[in-house]
């Protein structure tokens, strides 16, 4: 299997370095992108040192979670209320993984296994970069986004008050979704065009091949995808 630096792009043969070199990297951008990836336990093998799994309502035994399209069409509504647009054929606004945990899972691990004809392209985007270019635009947002409880995030257990960005112990994070299962201060709500604006400039858009996937920083980039259509099969692996 191997693995690709996202600032340089340069690959790597995960048989011969070491999972210090992946976290590294990890430190370093936040983002790993994988390749020639044969099966879901050739995955969970090789990550299984870079932390412990999350399990949640929709992963399996192993922990992983198949993403895969098996909700109608008719009731996406019912779906979007139920944190499961995940399991559509939705495109899904960039975005963290478990953003209602008091601490989501710090990695997320993403593998495809079947891609779809039409659609489908992952979307990834860098909340430090996010940060930097806001504050650059509007120094103003980035304090009101950075207010503690200013943002209310909702999940099937219920609800977290805290803000899209946080420092701690001079650490930038980033906890962000858009969708039915968030709510804005006034305030967050005023300068939310700002934030989106800079989202979509910031956001890196790539199709991924069958075998190929990505580890991310969950406290520091944002993922999503387009809308696809035909068959597409992935496995999704919380850690923290």
């Amino acid at each position: 299997m191997l693995y690709m630096d996202l600032d340089s792009e340069l690959k790597y043969d995960w048989l011969f370095d070491s999972q210090v070199k992946i976290q590294q990297l990890l430190d370093k951008s936040g983002a790993v992108f994988l390749e020639d990836i044969k099966s879901k336990n050739e995955i969970l093998n090789k990550v299984s040192d870079l932390g412990e799994i999350v399990f949640h309502h929709d992963s399996m035994a192993d922990g992983l979670t198949h993403i895969v399209n098996y909700i109608d069409s008719n009731n996406i509504q019912n779906a979007a209320l139920a944190n499961h647009l995940g399991l559509t054929q939705r495109a899904l606004i960039p975005h963290t993984d478990r953003s209602a945990m008091a601490a989501p899972p710090s990695l997320l691990i993403f593998w495809v296994e079947r891609q779809s004809h039409n659609g489908g392209s992952s979307l990834f985007v860098d909340g430090h970069k996010v940060f930097e270019e806001l504050s650059i635009q509007n120094p103003e947002a980035t304090e009101i986004l950075t207010r503690p409880n200013s943002v209310v995030f909702k999940s099937e257990k219920g609800l977290l008050e805290s803000s899209i960005f946080e420092v701690d112990q001079q650490k930038l994070s980033m906890r962000f979704r858009f969708d039915k299962m968030v709510y804005f201060s006034t305030d967050v709500s005023q300068v939310m065009p700002d934030l989106l604006g800079v989202i979509r400039k910031c956001t890196i858009t790539r199709k991924l091949v069958p075998g190929s996937g990505y580890i991310l920083d969950n406290r520091r980039w944002l993922h999503g995808r387009t809308h696809f259509f035909g068959e597409r099969s992935a496995y999704r692996l919380l850690m923290k």
